[in-house]
């Protein structure tokens, strides 16, 4: 029994040796294997030389893009040159067109048979003058209009498909010496009628004339702006706190004065004994009643002028706006203008906005030389008339006379008695308007619940009412 054990001990032993040897050797055997079948790794590229490199060259410089003619002479490319030493035995080549980003001069060998380029009429723009014609045009820009001949203008031939460029663009362009006329149409007109050339002339005087009509009226419309800020300067000025310091406006001024000035009336009529301050005071004013006659008319003055400062403007306005009108006019005319090809018609349009033009510079006359001189002394005039009034103001001031001080005593505080009435009375119709309020609200409320009661009792009322008849 130990000797089988031992036995099978042993081939235990062995076979595991076996085993692992065979293992190992598969192992190996794997290992081996891709470096048998790979494949030798190239590290560097393979410089491949052909034994004809005269002719491979050749082939390989063409482009890629076959797009050219045959050329069976040696072509320039580039500033390069190649030289092929066999060009009779060489292969036709097929070789594109190369880019070429500079000028460069490209010979044929065979400009014979070079492919014709089509070349486009040359476009027309604008008729050609000969000289005696473009001299005798200048003439004509420096006549009046009644001086100017009739200038012929002969205009070359033009090939139809150049004309047919030309019509749609409808515009003409003219030298007459060094003056380059451009922007009117003279092809797609319906009756061609006059000369035009001279009409040209026209429609470039009224281009300058509306130009000096819009810059001057620009002027005019400015101009208004030293008008408004004098009214503004003094009406906060001279105006405003001038009645600040008086204590009185305009209005409660000419109120005390002519109260004044009755109460002397009164006092010459009826001879009414006063008492003694009140006699001095009266004196006072007696002695002044020319001054107060001169406030009197001053103020009413100063108002006249502010209400003529204020008239002025208006007519300002009225004169600007009719400028603008001008302005308007002589813009359609000068497209009128434009649009015409007879230069009698041109002519007597621009003579229509010369008209214009010197309406425009009579307002502008205006404005600058009367109007300006009389707005500037109605502003001259009031300034005076508030300095007057101011210094009589202080003389009053001086001798005890102050008008501001007896404006409140007749005008503002009333006597006692009188106020007590006034305020009794004042309380009685406030009590009387209340009274009424509370009569229709409670009317108001009656009303609903007394309509109620009487649709209910109005069968019993009729019923009663007729029973009692037969006793009446």
């Amino acid at each position: 029994m130990m000797h089988f054990k031992f036995f099978c001990k042993i081939f235990i032993f062995l076979f595991f040796i076996g085993s692992n040897s065979i293992f190992s050797a598969d192992i190996e055997s794997t290992k081996a294997t891709p470096v048998k079948v790979a494949a030798p790794v190239v590290t560097a590229p393979a410089v491949v030389q052909v034994t004809e490199p005269a002719k491979a060259t050749s082939v390989q410089a063409a482009s890629p893009v076959e797009t050219a003619p045959v050329v069976t002479a040696p072509v320039v490319t580039a500033p390069a040159v190649v030289q092929v030493t066999e060009p009779a035995k060489a292969t036709p080549v097929k070789v594109a067109a190369p880019v070429v980003t500079a000028p460069a001069v490209v010979q044929v060998a065979e400009p014979a048979k070079a492919t014709p380029v089509k070349v486009a009429a040359p476009v027309v723009t604008a008729p050609v003058v000969t000289a005696p014609e473009a001299k005798a045009a200048t003439k004509l820009k420096e006549q009046t209009a009644s001086q100017f001949p009739a200038a012929s203008v002969q205009v070359k031939g033009v090939n139809s498909k150049a004309k047919s460029e030309v019509e749609p663009e409808n515009k003409e362009t003219l030298k007459l010496g060094n003056t380059e006329i451009e922007g009117l149409d003279t092809v797609s007109v319906r009756e061609p009628e006059g000369n035009w050339l001279l009409k040209r002339i026209w429609w470039e005087k009224s281009q300058k004339k509306y130009e000096k009509i819009k810059d001057l009226v620009s002027k005019i419309i400015e101009s208004r702006t030293p008008f408004f800020e004098k009214s503004n300067e003094l009406e906060k000025k001279v105006l405003n706190p001038f009645y600040s310091s008086i204590g009185l406006k305009g209005g409660q001024l000419l109120e005390i004065v002519n109260a004044l000035l009755e109460k002397i009336k009164q006092d010459r009529a009826e001879n009414i004994t006063l008492d003694e301050k009140e006699r001095e005071f009266l004196e006072l004013v007696k002695e002044e009643e020319s001054n107060l006659k001169q406030i009197e008319t001053d103020i009413n003055g100063i108002k006249s002028l502010d209400d003529a400062i204020n008239q002025d403007l208006e007519k300002l306005g009225l004169q600007i706006n009719r400028s603008r009108k001008y302005e308007d006019n002589a813009w359609q005319l000068f497209n009128a203008i434009a649009k015409e090809l007879s230069h009698k018609k041109a002519r007597e349009l621009y003579y229509k906005m010369d008209a214009l033009w010197q309406n425009v510079k009579s307002i502008d006359e205006y404005i600058k030389d009367a109007f300006s001189n009389h707005f500037d002394l109605i502003i001259e005039n009031a300034n005076s008339q508030v300095d007057r009034v101011k210094g009589t103001f202080d003389k009053f001031k001086d001798k005890g006379l102050d008008l501001k001080k007896k404006y409140k005593e007749l005008f503002v505080k009333k006597d006692n008695k009188e106020l007590e009435k006034e305020k009794i009375e004042a309380e009685a119709a406030a009590a009387a308007a209340k009274a009424e309020e509370e009569k229709e609200a409670l009317e108001q409320e009656v009303g609903i619940f007394g309509s109620i009661w009487n649709g209910i009792t109005w069968p019993f009322r009729t019923f009663w009412d007729f029973i009692t008849s037969f006793w009446s």
